[in-house]
């Protein structure tokens, strides 16, 4: 259903259908357990409204490594283990896909596994400056599906070593690198294998590393900036300006080439640190909502209005937008 802002909605009703509910069960195995500290979890693996994840429901391991879980209705599901307590980069976990339709599943078998490790080191264009230390730089990731249940993290937050080095541990799924950077320093690319990955997931899954990530860092930027105005010429200060690529496999909720900004009181807006592009598309809207600008549906439906635009690396354009209705 759809709700608008400030609208109340009556009247809705659930039709409820019967259906069997099944039972799983199986063994965790492999690692040095404890299995009193341990608990299996299940998942819907799928998309979820909003990008929220539902809870499927979950069971204790028992001492001799096994566990059961009842209730559980038709559908696809991440059926995972991992202890209940504190958690480090070494903690093993253990993840499988299952698949419910009306019958029990029995016998299934939850290795476990270390999680997925990144290691990599940060790179300065023109070399290390003078005055930035390694604590000012952290290391980040963004699941490349939010609304996945198959994503999550065991281990703690990492840490930049001396030599600018780090190691992103306990990832478990698909994610993003980005990073936090010191004043005036922005993410330019990520190198894997001499391949910029910089908007393509990297895949952790368990028991996989990957090495040799580098994490290049630049103090060149692109800026937009311009004014909106309406059909007579005058300036706009109530608007939202939308800049997102042409190509929509660049569109999503972390994509870097998607932003927005409203004017100033002096009806002037500015976008900095955009990736440089050859193909992106600029709009002038009288509103915005939260969440639209990564609507898929959305966008498509502005492309074609859109003005086309091309920003250079380290380019600084001006533009003034003509406001659409």
């Amino acid at each position: 259903m759809s709700v608008g802002v400030g609208q109340g909605v009556s009247g809705v009703a659930f039709g409820l259908t019967p259906t069997r509910v099944s039972r799983i069960s199986g063994r965790v195995v492999g690692g040095t357990r404890d299995a009193a500290q341990e608990f299996v979890s299940l998942m819907p693996d799928e998309p979820a409204v909003g990008g929220f994840g539902m809870g499927g429901g979950g069971g204790i391991v028992q001492p001799d490594g096994t566990f059961e879980i009842g209730g559980v209705a038709p559908g696809r599901y991440i059926l995972r283990t991992q202890p209940r307590g504190p958690r480090d980069g070494d903690t093993l976990v253990g993840m499988t896909t299952v698949t419910v339709a009306g019958a029990d599943l029995a016998g299934i078998v939850l290795t476990l596994q270390r999680p997925g490790v990144l290691r990599g080191v940060f790179e300065f264009a023109g070399g290390v400056p003078a005055g930035v230390q390694p604590a000012q730089l952290r290391i980040q990731w963004v699941p490349a599906d939010p609304a996945s249940s198959r994503f999550f993290m065991s281990g703690p937050p990492p840490l930049t070593n001396a030599d600018f080095t780090f190691a992103m541990q306990g990832l478990m799924g698909p994610v993003l690198v980005r990073a936090s950077t010191p004043p005036g320093w922005y993410l330019h690319s990520v190198v894997h294998n001499g391949e910029d990955i910089t908007d393509t997931p990297v895949p952790l899954g368990p028991g996989v590393e990957v090495s040799d990530v580098r994490v290049r860092l630049t103090q060149t930027v692109s800026t937009l900036s311009g004014t909106v105005r309406d059909e007579r010429g005058q300036v706009v200060l109530d608007a939202a300006v939308v800049i997102f690529p042409a190509d929509d496999t660049k569109w999503g909720f972390s994509s870097r080439f998607t932003r927005t900004a409203r004017p100033d009181t002096h009806g002037r807006f500015e976008i900095r640190t955009l990736p440089a592009y050859a193909n992106y598309r600029v709009i002038a809207l009288p509103s915005l909502e939260d969440g639209q600008a990564t609507d898929p549906d959305f966008l498509s439906g502005l492309r074609d209005r859109a003005e086309r635009l091309t920003l250079n690396e380290g380019e600084t354009k001006a533009v003034d937008l003509r406001l659409r209705q």
